[in-house]
């Protein structure tokens, strides 16, 4: 998905190469667009990159120098990946089967406490959501080496950070299903 950016660019770029303008100036674009020039240079990599436009660098400055068809019709591109979800009904057995809608699955029968912390460093959070969900395995391992009883509501002094990541109640539960079960 392109950033707002980035489709202030396109936008102002259009009509400039319908009307023949050969190339334009990336100083020029931060003028008419009033996005700062280091955001301006990143987006025209980014959509260079994704083959929107393409660019040239001199001693001068930097040059948009084309637009693409995928550039001039973004907006098409843009719904394209918005809309495309897809729905699969299956009636069969699911066991083994990775099931949801949240773009990422994780299959890991033999998860470790270092493969939990590794995969709270990959999450996309903040420094201090990856503090807190570290805490929560934190006291699933002191629990685990110390073979304590689990009771009633052991987790709930960690309910609000389960209930912001998605993604975190599964590494919980893998981990404690494996020290219910002796594995």
């Amino acid at each position: 998905m392109l950033t707002q950016e980035e489709k202030t660019i396109l936008d102002f770029l259009i009509p400039q190469f319908k009307n023949g303008n050969p190339m334009i100036s990336l100083q020029q674009i931060c003028k008419e667009t009033r996005i700062p020039n280091y955001e301006a240079d990143l987006a025209l990599r980014h959509l260079s990159d994704e083959g929107y436009l393409s660019i040239k660098k001199y001693l001068s400055g930097c040059f948009v120098n084309k637009i693409s068809h995928k550039g001039i019709h973004y907006s098409e591109y843009e719904s394209a990946i918005s809309t495309s979800s897809q729905t699969n009904i299956f009636n069969g057995p699911v066991s083994g089967a990775a099931i949801g809608n949240s773009g990422t699955t994780i299959i890991n029968n033999g998860l470790t406490f270092q493969n939990a912390y590794e995969l709270i460093k990959s999450q996309p959070v903040t420094s201090e959501d990856k503090v807190e969900a570290e805490k929560v395995i934190t006291y699933i391992e002191a629990l685990a080496e110390s073979e304590a009883p689990l009771k009633k509501g052991i987790l709930s002094k960690f309910s609000d950070t389960l209930a912001k990541h998605s993604w975190l109640p599964d590494i919980v539960m893998k981990l404690l299903f494996q020290y219910i079960t002796g594995q």
